[in-house]
């Protein structure tokens, strides 16, 4: 990640671009600077993963049932207020940035969705969209939170356990962009979250020297271990953290993060293209091959995160010890493209295809299910509920639309 700065306030001259040894991947007669993303602000949505996890550290079901409520009432009234639509298809993200851009001019030319069956169509399938998602992951809109780009605080300003974040707002002042800085408690995370450990509770201060940065989470540089490797293993290498500031989502309480410490080689016999460089000068196209198709036979990581649920459910808990051993084989599965070492699944993980299942995991090929009661069965039975109701709704409403809600309801 790069991040301007004051190179006066850090005492630097002369340098356009500072690296640390640890950011020096590999060497390269290469000196073009090339930028692969841009820090924005994303908008935030929980998943299966996080709300199973949110639960066992204390939050209440009641919560995250309130939050689907308020999502989709949100998506109904899209469909009605074009000035609300105006605001809230940018807001809640999720769908491709050309389609919010083209829904955006449209209503602010003044069409109304009740009036343009073409507007009216485009709303509906943005709503039908976020509708499946609800009922395929749970992806559950949270209006205070964003996704950002993370960074580490050259000034060393922040305190351990501290964080700075400035977010632009969603409606513009004077026509300019507009930002705010968040502070008080905060809880942090960097998807994919699937150890209890990894959902953490900060501090976000402000602080004048750091406000030159926007839409870029900052991280401490003190402590006795970073805490973005308490996060899923982060090592700030562009990636990005959800962060919260609903006060309904503070955790009750954490517990200690798992260790991420990288897997040696000796485990898998396999070496890391790092290590071939170093041993033999060069990455051969061999071992570029080798390291492909090993990637092709060992990718388990969707495996892997769909027997974690399937564990927590049929154990009832998502700490207990298969969900942790699970966890520790999808952080090295995570890594498996640029480490070379595969998350070798032990037979006593795996659940057969007569195993019974949940049945909002909707598993095909006539596979035994039962009706969950867990709180992410109940977020599934209300989706499913509001489908057949808003569909109802749309077909005596309009004789426009973008397809039925049917459509989600069959998946």
């Amino acid at each position: 990640v790069l991040v301007g700065w004051d190179f006066n306030t850090l005492g630097i001259q002369n340098y356009d671009v500072c690296l640390r040894p640890s950011q020096i991947k590999f060497k390269a007669k290469y000196s073009t600077l090339e930028v692969v993303s841009l820090a924005t602000r994303g908008a935030y949505h929980l998943n299966r993963q996080v709300i199973l996890l949110g639960t066992h550290l204390g939050i209440s079901g009641e919560v995250f049932l309130s939050l689907q409520d308020e999502m989709m009432s949100s998506l109904n009234r899209m469909l009605v207020d074009a000035r609300f639509a105006a605001q809230y298809v940018p807001f809640i993200g999720g769908v491709d940035a050309e389609i919010v851009t083209s829904l955006c001019d449209m209503l602010a030319s003044g069409l109304k969705p009740s009036r343009d069956p073409f507007l009216y169509s485009c709303l509906h399938a943005t709503r039908s969209h976020h509708l499946m998602g609800l009922r395929k992951k749970a992806r559950i809109h949270v209006k205070d939170g964003a996704v950002l780009m993370g960074g580490i605080d050259e000034t060393g300003l922040l305190e351990e356990n501290q964080i700075f974040i400035q977010v632009s707002k969603h409606t513009k002042e004077n026509n300019k962009p507009a930002y705010e800085v968040i502070t008080g408690r905060v809880m942090v995370a960097k998807h994919p979250v699937i150890h209890p450990g990894d959902l953490r509770m900060l501090e976000a201060v402000d602080l004048p020297e750091l406000r030159g940065v926007k839409n870029v989470v900052l991280f401490s540089q003190h402590g006795h271990r970073p805490v973005t490797n308490m996060m899923s293993g982060s090592d700030l290498d562009g990636d990005e953290f959800a962060i919260c500031w609903d006060r309904r989502l503070f955790l009750p309480r954490t517990v200690e993060a798992m260790s991420y410490d990288s897997h040696s080689p000796d485990e898998t016999g396999l070496l890391p293209l790092s290590v071939l460089e170093e041993e033999f000068g060069v990455t051969t196209n061999e071992a570029l091959v080798r390291h492909f198709i090993n990637h092709a036979k060992n990718d388990n990581l969707g495996k892997i995160s769909m027997l974690w649920l399937d564990h927590a459910i049929d154990k009832g808990s998502a700490s207990c010890s298969e969900c942790l051993e699970l966890a520790a084989l999808h952080s090295i599965s995570v890594d498996f493209p640029k480490s070379s070492i595969p998350a070798k699944l032990p037979d006593r993980l795996v659940l057969g295809s007569t195993f019974p299942r949940a049945h909002w995991r909707e598993k095909a090929g006539g596979s035994p299910s039962f009706h969950c009661r867990s709180i992410v069965g109940r977020l599934y039975d209300n989706v499913l509920h509001e489908l057949k109701v808003m569909s109802d709704q749309d077909e005596s409403s309009f004789n426009w639309g973008g397809g039925s809600d049917k459509d989600a309801m069959a998946g």
